[in-house]
């Protein structure tokens, strides 16, 4: 329970845990388990949602892994849990909390990184007081990466610079407008503080909801993960890739010729009902 932990609070938390899986056991059938949840769960390996659990905090989680999404080496689970009362979080027996793959299998038991999403009760205690989560991952992420830039714009020599930051442990960005004229060479530095993956896509006027919601049907798409979860469509003006915690990214772009207000936001799924702003595009003096 994460009651346990010291957290008191009922809300969305994300759990997370780091695996090596050996190259010879990707090609065998593969399932999660994860016990009982309390309440409600969806389950991500490598950001591709593998199965989920609807209000039933007795339910046995079992989920078979598609194939395709294991790879050799480091593997990332995540797990959004949802607790609307009382107790919750994940608290299956050790013995039920395990990765198999063919005759690979190994224990899920132990302890995991976790952020809170929502509170609903508004008073849960800090858990990152002495230490940010993001140090607490030191290890596992050490190195600023440059993963180099995205372009659309014929020249960026007098480009407006504009950096973003994600805020740690809030699922949001640090920076929820900004104003370029109509036009004007952008360069965007998009820097990722948090724990979680994340990216930064613009689109079209009054778009935001639609390649929201297209991008939520992508964690189900084999090619989701590969496609940094942007969904191929018109109202998609430009999108950075989807970035680990502690890596940066640069995306250089021309501003669009007509004003408005441009929405932005994260579309690794399940995020871009919170993690969104505006670009505001004006007129030229």
């Amino acid at each position: 329970m994460i009651e346990d932990a010291g957290l008191q609070m009922d809300g969305i938390i994300w759990f997370r845990k780091n695996i090596e899986v050996p190259s010879s056991s990707l090609a065998k059938a593969a399932t999660i388990s994860l016990g009982a949840i309390d309440d409600s769960d969806k389950v991500y390996i490598n950001g591709t949602l593998v199965g989920g659990t609807e209000k039933d905090y007795l339910a046995h989680r079992v989920y078979k892994i598609p194939s395709g999404v294991l790879k050799a080496g480091n593997n990332t689970i995540a797990v959004r849990v949802e607790d609307t009362g009382g107790g919750g979080g994940i608290w299956g027996k050790k013995e039920q909390l395990f990765l198999k793959a063919g005759q690979f299998s190994v224990s899920l038991a132990g302890d995991w990184k976790y952020e809170v999403e929502s509170d609903y009760s508004k008073n849960a205690k800090s858990v990152f007081e002495d230490k940010s989560l993001a140090q607490l991952l030191v290890e596992t992420y050490i190195n600023e990466v440059d993963l180099g830039s995205e372009s659309s714009s014929d020249g960026t020599a007098n480009a407006v610079v504009i950096t973003i930051k994600t805020i740690k442990n809030e699922m949001k960005y640090d920076l929820t407008e900004f104003v370029v004229e109509a036009g004007k060479a952008v360069e965007l530095v998009f820097e990722n503080t948090d724990f979680m993956q994340h990216n930064l896509v613009i689109t079209k006027v009054g778009e935001k909801e639609k390649v929201g919601m297209a991008a939520d049907k992508l964690a189900m798409d084999p090619n989701g993960e590969e496609n940094n979860y942007v969904p191929e469509m018109s109202e998609v003006l430009f999108a950075t890739a989807i970035i680990n915690p502690e890596e940066r990214v640069v995306l250089r772009f021309n501003a669009p010729k007509e004003p408005g207000d441009y929405p932005y936001i994260c579309t690794f799924p399940g995020h871009w009902r919170i993690m969104q702003g505006v670009m505001k595009v004006i007129k030229p003096d």
